[in-house]
């Protein structure tokens, strides 16, 4: 059990890599991976070997940024991916002090296979298993390797501060080639480098985005979606993020599932295949409470996601808990743990299709297509109190819902606007008694109590 590494890309773009917890980034596919690691005064400080670091999206989309403290100061690498099949590794100096950084090439996982070559070419270029992969900003100031894998990572250290050991390609039978490649930071400076993420060689793209230019991209990506403002913050930063990390994976074949999540969302890219847009069919999933991983013995959020959803979509109200549960495990970068079957496994598979569990989980607490019309919130859960919500283009049967809630003292009001065939409206969790069937338009709904 794991929590999953969150997938970086391009959209319109098949190549991905993963940024697991600590920061490390592995590209889907290879076996190899590119760490950091923080020199400050005489000490190493690696996130790897469980240095204190936190983990944030920028802007909620698929760009991460992991920062350890160090001296005083946070070192903070961020992570994301840009057109051409790359991403951008860039680790820079937000402490008071100079430092050294390492780029590190070595095995995604500790006890997996890696790279049986590491060869720098004494410049910006490293060349994995003889394959252009890594391309610095700027030459290394040194770099150093181990080929054995009864050599330890202290050898290595020792080999980087000596700084009188000349490069030599790392070779290793065994396949667990490592090697740092260290730049002195001074203050506010960065050490940056591009990463393939594919099989491709490694290529410079004519610019460069900086992390906020690509967060921006991302909000235009999903601006025609399905979109929401919640009353509780947490839950609209979960939703805003998973949005994101969906429509990405409509990239890379996903996962029915997931495939059908996104239709429900309009997070379609032009590589989706046209879908029916149609009341979702839902069955009611076994067992009470979260979801137990036969193959883990620990709760299971995509099962626990999936029974939310039926139970939301049912009227139930322990759905709720379920989703409440949901975001007390996410992580910071809202990925949830679970479990990786394969050797060489990213994790991403797991985690699209909890993604897309949790977001149906939400669509049914905000719209819940039903036999006889279209339930708008049919929950409205204590905590949300008299805030207001606007939920927008939501596809239903063969059209769009956009609709939006706000308070009178203690009645709420409902506006909304229907694009396409009529339907019964109704509002369940505000009013059990209102209906409509106008197109659009508003109403004052009756009185609601709040409960302790």
């Amino acid at each position: 059990m794991a929590h999953n590494g969150v997938v970086i890309g391009a959209l319109g773009q098949a190549d991905r890599g993963v940024v697991d917890p600590r920061g490390l980034l592995a590209p889907c596919g290879q076996a190899w991976s590119i760490d950091w690691w923080v020199q400050s005064g005489n000490a190493w400080h690696l996130a790897s070997r469980g240095a204190v670091v936190r983990q944030r999206l920028v802007g909620h989309a698929p760009v991460v940024e992991t920062a350890m403290r160090v001296g005083g100061g946070d070192v903070v690498c961020t992570e994301y991916g840009v057109p051409g099949g790359v991403a951008v590794v860039d680790v820079t100096n937000q402490t008071p002090m100079p430092i050294a950084v390492a780029l590190v090439v070595g095995p995604a996982r500790p006890d997996a296979a890696g790279a049986e070559t590491i060869a720098w070419d004494g410049q910006r270029g490293v060349c994995i298993d003889g394959r252009p992969s890594v391309l610095f900003a700027r030459v290394p100031a040194r770099a150093a390797g181990r080929s054995s894998s009864e050599e330890d990572e202290d050898e290595l250290f020792g080999r980087l501060e000596s700084g009188d050991a000349s490069w030599r390609t790392v070779r290793c039978a065994g396949r667990r080639a490592q090697a740092a490649f260290v730049f002195p930071l001074p203050r506010t400076t960065s050490a940056r480098a591009v990463v393939a993420l594919g099989a491709d060689p490694v290529r410079l793209p004519s610019s460069i985005p900086g992390p906020a230019e690509v967060a921006r991209g991302w909000d235009r990506l999903v601006a025609s979606a399905l979109a929401v403002d919640l009353p509780a913050p947490r839950l609209g930063d979960a939703v805003e993020a998973c949005r994101r990390r969906l429509l990405l994976a409509q990239d890379v074949e996903p996962p029915a599932p997931a495939v059908a999540t996104a239709a429900r969302w309009a997070l379609l890219t032009a590589a989706s295949a046209p879908r029916r847009r149609g009341r979702r069919r839902v069955r009611r999933p076994s067992g009470a409470g979260p979801a137990i991983s036969h193959r883990s013995g620990g709760l299971d959020p995509r099962a626990t996601l999936e029974r939310a959803a039926f139970e939301l979509a049912e009227g139930e109200a322990d759905g709720l808990m379920r989703l409440r549960w949901a975001l007390d495990v996410a992580t910071d970068v809202w990925t949830w743990p679970t479990v990786i079957d394969s050797p060489h496994a990213t994790g991403m598979e797991d985690d699209v299709l909890v993604t897309a569990a949790f977001l149906d989980a939400v669509r049914e607490l905000l719209v819940t297509e039903r036999r006889h019309g279209v339930a708008m919130c049919p929950h409205w859960p204590e905590e949300w109190g008299r805030a207001g919500l606007d939920v927008r283009r939501v596809p239903i049967g063969g059209g769009l819902l956009s609709f939006a809630i706000r308070w009178h003292g203690d009645r709420p009001a409902v506006l909304w606007e229907l694009e396409g065939p009529a339907v019964r409206l109704t509002a369940p969790g505000l009013d059990p008694a209102w209906s409509a069937t106008a197109p659009s338009g508003e109403a004052l709904l009756a009185p609601r109590i709040a409960t302790a």
